[in-house]
């Protein structure tokens, strides 16, 4: 199936497109396709977060721009993947601009916030591909243990906790943000 195809059956609803293949989004232990709820308070509180300390950077910056609610880009022909949070530096936008659309290049950013539906398998898929497509910079956010993995090509993951920080390095240069601040709603 073509993207375009793609998006003329699945729009809004839990399906990605897997080297051409429409793929739900959310599977059971056996694989078989399962409807999901929208997000839980947890997975949309730290969406916010999460942007927020990424709008904040982008803004004081003027370096990227801040991508989040249901969006997600092409990582190949024939593989679109759904994301929570991006970011995507000036560099990597298109020069006739945002789409209208979905995108057609890879952010430099992605963060993942694993909701109860979430396998460990299809999680691992996707920074694999991400990493493939050049995102430079994965997150998986574990809300209920308050636990940051970040992953990065060719590095060994790291998983980050409250009393720890994130440093963006060269893919963000100057971003820096508590582990704390991030999950802070979620420990009062």
């Amino acid at each position: 199936m073509t993207v375009e195809e793609f998006f003329r059956r699945y729009e809004g609803r839990p399906y990605e497109l897997i080297r051409g293949v429409p793929v739900p989004m959310y599977t059971d232990d056996d694989g078989e396709p399962y409807e999901v709820a929208p997000t839980g308070g947890k997975h949309q509180l730290l969406v916010v977060e999460v942007s927020y300390y990424l709008r904040v950077y982008a803004q004081h910056t003027q370096r990227g721009i801040v991508l989040a609610g249901e969006g997600g880009f092409l990582i190949g022909p024939d593989t679109y993947r759904a994301f929570d949070v991006a970011y995507m530096a000036k560099e990597r936008i298109p020069a006739e601009g945002i789409p209208t659309g979905y995108w057609q290049v890879a952010p430099n950013f992605v963060v993942e916030i694993v909701s109860p539906s979430n396998r460990a398998h299809e999680l691992r898929l996707k920074v694999e591909e991400y990493m493939q497509a050049g995102v430079e910079i994965v997150w998986i956010v574990y809300p209920d243990s308050l636990l940051i993995d970040v992953y990065r090509p060719g590095q060994a993951t790291v998983t980050l906790q409250c009393g720890d920080s994130f440093e963006g390095g060269d893919v963000m240069p100057d971003f820096q943000v508590s582990i704390d601040a991030i999950f802070a709603p979620l420990l009062t």
